[in-house]
């Protein structure tokens, strides 16, 4: 290969540059690659670089050797190996800095089209894990090690310092739930993933990596159709008025959210426009969706004739309902829990019904099947189309989910009572005894 010295053009006289070049032809095609200003260190890598050129035509992967002394290559000298095609972006990788990577992994996630707080969320994760394993470079990445940093993740709360007067994230000591590892498990796998995909690395370190044994703690779970419809009339009729809404409004919002699976943001950022009542569907913009396209979704006759009433006083594109961005889980306990006390209060002068009452778990926020907050009426939503037989294709598209597993492992409860009944359901085996006795 020829070395020269790139002549250009510098306050109008013509200068020669720093460092040598030489031409690198590939398929055909002449490019100009930048060495190094010592001619004898400028000579060895043109070698080596034709070296290069030599495997890439015979479509050999470098050896041992020549792996060595690419490692041994200034980042910026990979660069243009990489540009030119005569190694992997993964060498390009091994000499960026894992928080590099995360933020172009946030990034990938923005432009996939989910929402700024997903993506922050998911690289966070990943982040916090990989840090938790000692993991500086991409290479230092294994399952073993993510594994153990997992299970010693702990509980964070966010906390005022009082120092500095800014709210931070402080570690209590306390175990994380099994929940929030299975989250932290997926953001590194799709990290690891993202990377392979990226050819960062060669290969996925992290594929079939699972945490086994894990018992979900503060699952969710789904009202039954007797508490859902107490807690609407309650609320409705002497709810009044809470958390910047009257009473019919959070029942009437407590109802759609029953009816239709639409989850606290999407009902938040509904309009009077949003509504087609001839139609009897709504609509969600795109912007507010977990998957980032619009959905339109079948409203009840019943209910869309509540909610005319409820928007005909408003502009068309006022917010429909005075829902907020937070404290809709402790709204819906509060109703539930003052709810259950009217419910209870009701029979107080029969002894023996008033002690089943207050021993049940009718419209309990916490039970042994789960904890209340606004998300389990998606829940419940998913619950009821299952226990109403409807095809696992239709419930899986009402709830929007990418896969079915999604609508029945995760939404779908079954509650005891038709756990129950499904026993119960079995044959008599006493019966039959007793007839074939008797033949």
């Amino acid at each position: 290969m020829r070395l020269y010295r790139h002549n250009f053009t510098k306050d109008g006289k013509q200068v020669k540059s720093d460092r040598y070049y030489t031409d690198v032809r590939i398929e055909g095609r002449r490019y100009r690659l930048a060495l190094f200003p010592s001619k004898s260190l400028s000579e060895k890598t043109a070698r080596r670089v034709e070296t290069l050129v030599g495997l890439k035509m015979a479509g050999e992967t470098p050896g041992a050797d020549m792996q060595k002394w690419i490692s041994q290559q200034p980042p910026k000298f990979i660069k243009r190996l990489v540009k030119l095609g005569l190694i992997s972006g993964s060498r390009l990788a091994a000499g960026t800095s894992l928080s590099q990577h995360i933020e172009a992994f946030k990034a990938h996630l923005l432009a996939s089209g989910v929402t700024k707080k997903q993506a922050n969320q998911q690289s966070s994760r990943a982040a916090r894990v990989l840090a938790e394993a000692g993991c500086r470079r991409l290479s230092d990445i294994s399952r073993g090690k993510v594994l153990l940093a997992i299970d010693r993740l702990k509980k964070q709360v966010c906390r005022k310092n009082i120092k500095t007067g800014k709210v931070e994230s402080v570690e209590t000591g306390a175990v994380v739930s099994p929940m929030t590892k299975r989250q932290h498990v997926r953001a590194v796998k799709q990290f690891s993933k993202w990377l392979a995909a990226e050819g960062a690395i060669t290969a996925d370190p992290l594929t079939g990596l699972t945490i086994k044994n894990v018992q979900i703690t503060n699952q969710r779970r789904a009202l039954s159709q007797d508490e859902a419809a107490y807690l609407i009339e309650w609320t409705s009729s002497k709810g009044g008025y809470a958390y910047t809404m009257s009473g019919q409004e959070r029942a009437l919002v407590y109802r759609l959210a029953l009816e239709t699976g639409l989850r606290r943001n999407e009902i938040r950022s509904l309009k009077r426009t949003s509504f087609d009542f001839d139609g009897l569907t709504v609509q969600v913009d795109s912007a507010y969706t977990k998957n980032r396209k619009t959905a339109t979704v079948p409203v009840k006759a019943a209910t869309m004739t509540l909610i005319k009433h409820h928007l005909k006083s408003k502009m068309p594109t006022a917010q429909a309902f005075g829902l907020t961005d937070n404290h809709t889980a402790r709204m819906l306990q509060d109703d539930m829990t003052a709810a259950r006390e009217d419910w209870i209060q009701a029979v107080k002068n029969n002894p023996s019904e008033h002690r089943r009452r207050v021993e049940s778990d009718f419209l309990k926020v916490d039970t042994h099947d789960g904890k209340v907050d606004f998300h389990c009426l998606r829940h419940t939503f998913a619950t009821w189309l299952v226990q109403a037989g409807v095809d696992i294709k239709t419930a899986q598209t009402l709830l929007r989910h990418s896969t079915p597993a999604m609508t029945l492992g995760i939404y779908a409860h079954a509650q005891s009572d038709n756990l129950t009944a499904a026993i119960n359901s079995l044959p008599d085996f006493e019966t039959t005894e007793k007839n074939e006795s008797i033949n």
